[in-house]
C-alpha cells in the first residue's frame, strides 16, 4: 500500500509486521511496525494517510494507525478464513473483504471513521479510493 502522500510504501510480512520502505529507496526497510504477533498480514488497503486497514490470516480485517502506531477496533471477522482482498466501496460507505471461503463481506466504515477522528480529535479528510 503507498501511503503518506505517496512517498512511503507498506509491504506485509508473515510475521505481523508491516515493513516500510521510502519511495524510490528500495533497497532498505526503513520502519518496521509490529503489527500483531504471529500472525501473517496477508494484505493491506490505504484507508488514509495514516491509518491502513489489514487483511490477516486468522480471518480478522484489523484496521491501525501508523505514525503513531495505534491500532483500532476490528473492522470484522470471516472467522477462520484468512483474508485475501480488501477493498473500499465506490460510495467510500464500506470496506469490502474476501476470504478463502470465497465470500464478499461489507463492513460499514461509520465506527471506524468514528474511532479515528476520536483518536485524532480533528477530522481528517476525505478517504483514499481503491481506484486512485
Amino acid at each position: 500500500a503507498v501511503v503518506s502522500t505517496q512517498s512511503t510504501v507498506l509491504c506485509s510480512d508473515s510475521e505481523g509486521v508491516l515493513n516500510v520502505f521510502s519511495w524510490d529507496n528500495w533497497g532498505d526497510i526503513s520502519d518496521r511496525v509490529p503489527v500483531i504477533e504471529d500472525v501473517s498480514i496477508d494484505t493491506v488497503l490505504r484507508y488514509s494517510d495514516n491509518v491502513v486497514i489489514l487483511g490477516c490470516e486468522d480471518g480478522v480485517v484489523r484496521a491501525t494507525t501508523l505514525f503513531p502506531h495505534t491500532p483500532l477496533p476490528h473492522v470484522g471477522d470471516h472467522g477462520d478464513n484468512p483474508i485475501e482482498g480488501l477493498t473500499v466501496s465506490h460510495d467510500e460507505k464500506e470496506i469490502l473483504s474476501i476470504g478463502h471461503d470465497y465470500v464478499v463481506r461489507a463492513w460499514p466504515v461509520d465506527q471506524l471513521d468514528q474511532n479515528i477522528d476520536k483518536l485524532f480529535k480533528i477530522s481528517r479528510g476525505k478517504r483514499f479510493r481503491s481506484g486512485q
